[in-house]
């Protein structure tokens, strides 16, 4: 799909051109296909940072940068116990970062926001769409990395793959089965093939001739 990216992508919109057709994938997108938020203004979320957070006080020792490895290595190793409540916050400490907000877990370093999002319970309001999809849009653009083997794209790039496969009208289902249709989108589809080869793809979802793709009902 990276391959065939055309010029015109930005932060507002990532354009993929096959058969003729340039189709754009933008935060409206986005969040259909992943249900998360997408609508409310992350400046709402204000919190007193000369406070105390609880969950960094107690686990991590004194107010510092923390990085997701950090929070990886605590969220392995239990280190909440017997405390239940704390360890659901951990959890979705966890969650936000390891599947929403994907990225290296060496050097990324975890907003003190999101652990006051998680301690006040309002992490359940918060517009992590928007978050996840400009993060997604910005390491496309820049930071898209090639270690010779893989292509590593942070962000939610799952909501882009679903995405695709709901515009596409040649899906091959030996790779993936739409079992339902419903919103969030994310949730009709079951893949069958984890690593099917770019020569594969080429000639069946991408290929450029006799493949019309099917974007009319993808709102409805």
């Amino acid at each position: 799909m990276f391959l065939r990216e055309i010029e015109g992508s930005s932060k507002d919109a990532i354009l993929i051109h096959v058969n003729d057709t340039t189709l754009r994938f933008t935060i409206r997108d986005f969040a259909i296909i992943s249900g998360l938020k997408c609508s409310d203004n992350e400046k709402d979320f204000v919190f007193n940072t000369e406070e105390p957070n609880i969950i960094i006080l107690q686990y991590f020792g004194v107010e510092k940068a923390i990085t997701k490895s950090q929070l990886v290595e605590k969220f392995d190793n239990k280190v909440c116990g017997d405390n239940d409540d704390n360890a659901v916050k951990f959890a979705i400490l966890f969650y936000i970062h390891s599947f929403i907000l994907f990225e290296e877990p060496t050097n990324t370093v975890i907003d003190r926001k999101d652990f006051d999002l998680v301690e006040s319970g309002r992490y359940i309001d918060y517009p992590w769409g928007k978050k996840a999809f400009d993060l997604l849009t910005l390491h496309l653009h820049t930071k898209i990395k090639h270690d010779g083997k893989y292509f590593r794209l942070y962000g939610f790039p799952l909501a882009l793959q679903v995405w695709f496969y709901e515009c596409c009208s040649n899906f091959d289902e030996e790779i993936d089965v739409k079992v339902s249709h419903h919103i969030p989108r994310i949730l009709n589809w079951k893949t069958k093939k984890d690593f099917p080869h770019l020569s594969y793809l080429a000639k069946g979802m991408f290929r450029d001739d006799n493949n019309p793709i099917r974007t009319v009902q993808f709102y409805v």
